[in-house]
């Protein structure tokens, strides 16, 4: 009888198994045990318990020797975890990303995400950055890499990228800004994020940003998703096809840290209301600051306008 589902808590860096009779919830390996929202407790160690540390896990799987496979995605491994004495060490990967078959300490990946297991002893892995399936077998001297051949594998069907409808509700956490995107039926979006004097963005969690778009069939937002670069900014290009009027949402978190101290996340939200269209071309400046609030959370300054 199925009892718990072993779930990768990707954001805090954690595995946690959750009671699917309860619902409740407990701590496995990773992470911070007693502050689950510790986002910023992460990195690459084997041991028990506490002393482990993930990067970003991804793919986990239940296999059939009762041990639970982790892709460990940040640190470029693949880890086994014990899940009665939470004991963790690694099973496939240096903890440098690259490609490269064989022994499976010395084998090399690059951001492995999905993991499943093909038969005892024998798992499959999709590396990301590698664009590649790599196989793994465990075998009495620990476990061999290999690269599974897709020649002659007929490639899927291109499918246009699909926005995400706008979502009604956020989390309470979330500042959300009101932008007057006028009324052009194409053009740029510019998101300019800063800090002040003493603060820097956080080197080790990338702040991203997504979009999402009401009515879904209105407008067209690219690139859907994507990373602000070092000095907080980031350039997307929006096609009206409707002259109707329209939303589109960017929601962004942004990771930032004080000099040698405390690090801080914030979660902002960007409506951009376009009107009806006219043919002329405008680009949007979506451009804030942030400002500490104190070591707990944050709070944030923006202003939108349409240039």
């Amino acid at each position: 009888e199925l009892r718990e589902l072993f779930v990768a808590d990707s954001e805090s860096s954690s595995i946690r198994a959750v009671n699917l009779k309860s619902g409740g919830s407990r701590w496995l390996a990773g992470g911070d045990p007693n502050f689950p929202d510790n986002l910023f407790r992460f990195g690459d160690h084997d041991g028990t318990g506490w002393d482990v540390l993930l990067q970003h896990p991804l793919g986990v799987v239940y296999a059939s020797d009762n041990q639970i496979y982790v892709a460990d995605s940040y640190n470029h491994k693949i880890k086994k975890l014990d899940p009665v004495t939470k004991k963790v060490t690694t099973i496939a990967g240096t903890g440098r990303a690259g490609y490269k078959d064989g022994d499976a300490l010395s084998a090399q990946l690059s951001e492995p995400a999905g993991l499943v297991e093909v038969g005892e002893g024998r798992f499959l892995v999709a590396d990301t950055n590698n664009s590649a399936i790599r196989s793994i077998v465990l075998n009495e001297r620990g476990a061999e890499v290999r690269t599974l051949d897709l020649t002659g594998v007929q490639a899927p069907s291109p499918k246009p990228k699909a926005l995400r409808r706008l979502r009604r509700r956020l989390s309470a956490d979330t500042n959300v800004i009101n932008v007057d995107g006028g009324s052009s039926m194409e053009g740029y979006v510019s998101l300019a994020i800063s800090v002040p004097d003493g603060y820097h963005f956080s080197k080790e969690a990338r702040s991203k940003f997504d979009v999402e778009t009401e009515p879904a069939n209105a407008i067209e937002i690219e690139p859907v998703n994507g990373s602000l670069n070092s000095d907080g900014q980031a350039s997307l290009k929006f096609k009206r096809t409707s002259s109707s009027s329209s939303t589109g949402r960017i929601n962004c978190k942004v990771y930032y840290c004080k000099e040698d101290e405390v690090c801080l996340y914030q979660s902002v939200a960007f409506d951009v209301k376009f009107q009806e269209g006219v043919p002329s071309p405008a680009p949007i400046t979506l451009a804030y600051t942030v400002v500490p609030r104190d070591n707990s959370g944050s709070s944030l300054m923006a202003a939108g306008k349409n240039l």
